[in-house]
C-alpha cells in the first residue's frame, strides 16, 4: 500500500498552522530572524468524518482522547493518550480529529 507523503507546518512564531509548503517557505523567508516551523506528517489516514489525521492531531476514540504521535521503535503512527497508553492507528481507523496539540493542546487534559 501507498501512502501518500505530505505535511502542515506550525509556525511557533506566528503561532498559526500552515497547510502548504509554500505557506511555510513563504513563512520562514518573510524575515530574517530564525523561524522556527514544525512539520507535522500526513498519516495516510482520515477520520470519521474525512478529514485527513496528522501527525501532532488530537483525536476522540473509544472514549478517550489520544494524539497522533510517529513512534520511533514501531517505525509508525500510534495514538497516545495521557496514560502514556499506545494504540496502534491501522486502515480501519474510526476515531474523530477534534484539534491538535498546537492549536488546541487544552483537549489532552483528562
Amino acid at each position: 500500500m501507498t501512502r501518500e507523503i505530505k505535511f502542515k507546518y506550525w509556525d511557533t512564531d506566528k503561532m498559526k498552522m500552515l497547510h502548504t509548503a509554500k505557506e511555510a517557505n513563504a513563512s520562514i523567508t518573510e524575515y530574517d530572524d530564525d523561524r522556527k516551523i514544525k512539520w507535522l506528517q500526513y498519516t495516510g489516514l482520515k477520520d470519521v468524518n474525512g478529514k485527513e489525521v496528522y501527525e501532532g492531531d488530537i483525536v476522540n476514540w473509544s472514549r478517550k482522547t489520544w494524539k497522533v504521535v510517529w513512534h520511533k521503535r514501531i517505525a509508525g503512527f500510534v495514538m497516545e493518550n495521557t496514560n502514556l497508553d499506545l494504540e496502534r492507528i491501522d486502515i480501519e481507523f474510526e476515531s474523530e480529529v477534534i484539534g491538535n496539540i498546537y492549536e488546541t493542546p487544552e483537549l489532552l487534559v483528562e
